[in-house]
């Protein structure tokens, strides 16, 4: 199995997996299915598939529906990038459309082969015909190497043109799969070069098949390491955020807890608790942080009036500890504040919901110590 290939059935495993968890992100269903036809347009997988047939369909018509299938997978390429940096669907059915007559171009064009001349012209695999003599040949392979080459070039364009507007960790790894759809377009136009030389009589030296073919799979691995790049960094991100809300979930447990106690009824989804059950959900991670996040506001607003009789006056940075704990005392004993209007507390210095919970987090650390 060639490294390429294995850059594909990984970038596929993963997709696959994203895929699963927004099945209904037509960008997603879009690249996965580039991936499923390119691993299943791969030189080596359509010599097993026809040796496995036995067959059936002659080698003309195989590579056909290989080439067909090749040109769908560029398509799905496109309408990934498309769709990814905020293209119209009207652009896409215009796309679709341009599929729809390249391959029926191609058909056309191996019809009008002779039927003696195919099987030498049309081989099974990747490899261009040494020999062109027939139009039919030249306009077949002319075609496909000319839509390769607008479908790579658009997609690169649409990639760098995303990845101005991506945070930085997304940036390069858009920018190296750009590079490799470049480089496979240079490929497309190698491949449409040798077939005119090749058309006019010409002879193509050596080098060129054997360097084209290189490039081709440094093409495709450096396109499947810049979008797995991408949604590693996505995960690593991901990951970084869930263990930050996951230490500050377990800062906020002590002045939770307090609250909690006295204010029972603030807990929000009280009857769809798990007990430890909902501790082990991981996945529920940000909505329990979010939820204790609220809880604890609530609580607080509702504690306020009592810390304002304890001495806490409002706008001041810090509450201390033994003023939050006569203000509980005051509560489960069953005074009644002086005021029923709420105070701020812990009122956060920035204007962002990270800035609050941090001033939660402070109040908290002090309640534990």
């Amino acid at each position: 199995m060639s490294l390429a290939k294995e850059f594909v059935i990984a970038a596929l495993v993963w997709f696959s997996f994203r895929l699963a968890r927004s099945p209904r992100d037509p960008a997603i269903w879009a690249l996965v299915g580039c991936l499923v036809l390119r691993l299943l347009t791969a030189p080596s997988t359509m010599v097993a598939l026809h040796e496995f047939t036995g067959g059936t369909l002659d080698v003309a018509t195989f590579r056909l529906v290989q080439t067909a299938a090749l040109d769908a997978s560029l398509f799905c390429l496109l309408v990934f990038f498309l769709l990814s940096a905020g293209g119209s669907r009207r652009r896409v059915a215009l796309d679709a459309w341009l599929l729809m007559l390249v391959c029926a171009a191609l058909a056309v064009a191996m019809v009008v082969v002779p039927a003696a001349s195919r099987e030498q012209a049309f081989g099974v695999g990747a490899a261009l015909p040494s020999v062109v003599m027939e139009p039919g040949v030249a306009l077949f392979f002319l075609v496909d190497a000319a839509y390769g080459t607008y479908t790579t070039v658009q997609a690169a364009s649409w990639a760098l043109r995303d990845a101005v507007e991506t945070p930085r960790r997304v940036r390069w790894g858009l920018r190296i799969a750009a590079c490799g759809l470049i480089t496979l377009a240079v490929t497309s136009v190698a491949r449409f070069g040798t077939i005119l030389v090749r058309w006019s009589g010409g002879d193509v030296p050596s080098s060129v098949p054997v360097a084209t073919a290189v490039l081709v799979h440094v093409g495709i691995i450096l396109f499947m390491a810049g979008i797995t790049m991408v949604g590693l960094l996505a995960v690593l991100a991901a990951a970084r955020l869930w263990l930050r809300h996951r230490r500050r979930y377990e800062d906020l447990r002590p002045l939770w807890g307090h609250l909690h106690d006295v204010f029972p009824g603030d807990a929000l989804y009280a009857g769809q608790r798990g007990g430890w059950l909902e501790e082990l959900a991981f996945w529920r991670m940000h909505r329990r942080y979010w939820r204790r996040v609220v809880e604890i506001r609530d609580g607080l607003v509702r504690l306020s009036p009592y810390l304002a009789d304890c001495g806490a006056v409002e706008g001041r940075e810090r509450v201390s500890p033994e003023v939050f704990r006569e203000a509980l005392a005051r509560l489960r004993a069953g005074e009644r504040p002086s005021s029923r209007t709420a105070v701020a507390v812990a009122r956060p210095e920035g204007p962002d919901v990270e800035a609050d919970v941090g001033e939660l987090v402070t109040l908290s650390k002090t309640l534990r110590a």
